[in-house]
Order: structure tokens, then sequence, then C-alpha cells
């Protein structure tokens, strides 16, 4: 992604997180964002970055959650078979649906995180 598309990206999800204002409002929370960075000493680094406690970031999903059957094929069967088997099985079941391997991979191991997360905080 050029660093153009990015900026792009990042205008998109602040006008996103100001829909429903109105342009006055959206203009002081603006003001008051602009004002919280000039604000910051050279001590204090701003990151820039909101505290997800606070705000929820939204993030694209990625094809395999736009595709509810998919995830549910892969979270049945990703604990009993190898990445390899699972992903032939998908592309006989799906054919133009299935996701590359990298997809697969990324998403497998998106789940485990998620999986050890909730474990810790069981814990």
């Amino acid at each position: 992604m050029s660093k153009a598309d990015d900026l792009k990206e990042r205008e998109q999800w602040v006008l996103d997180a100001l829909y429903g204002l109105k342009a006055g409002e959206m203009l002081k929370v603006l003001n008051h964002a602009s004002l919280a960075i000039l604000n910051k000493t050279k001590s204090e680094q701003f990151r820039g970055k909101p505290d997800t406690q606070k705000h929820q970031v939204r993030r694209r999903l990625s094809e395999i959650e736009k595709d509810p059957e998919v995830a549910a094929f892969i979270k049945s069967n990703a604990q009993h078979k190898e990445q390899a088997k699972l992903l032939r099985q998908m592309k006989v079941i799906f054919k133009e649906r299935c996701p590359s391997q990298s997809a697969l991979s990324r998403y497998l191991t998106k789940c485990r995180r998620q999986r050890a997360q909730i474990k810790r905080e069981a814990d």
C-alpha cells in the first residue's frame, strides 16, 4: 500500500468515526484533537493510536471473515486436519470461494491468538 493510499484510508477512518455528528461538532472534535497533538511536550511521545480499551478500532475484514460459511468450515475442521489437507478439501467444496494458502494461514493464526487470549482472560 502506498503512502497516499494509507493516508486516504486513515482519512476515511477519521470520517467514519465522526459520522453522525453535526458539522460544527465535527470541527470541534477535530480542533480538540489538533490541540492535543500540538500540546504534547517533547518528553511525551505522541503515538497517535487510540487506546483500544476506550475506542473500538475498526479493521478491514478478511475475505474469510466476510464469508461465514467458509469461516465456520475452517473453525470446525482446523483442529482435526493439517492445513494442506484442509485447503485441498476446501478447494473441492468451495471452488472459487476457497481462500489462498496464505489467507488460510493468517486466519488460523488469528484464531489461535483469539483462543489463547480467551484462555488467558478466563484464568
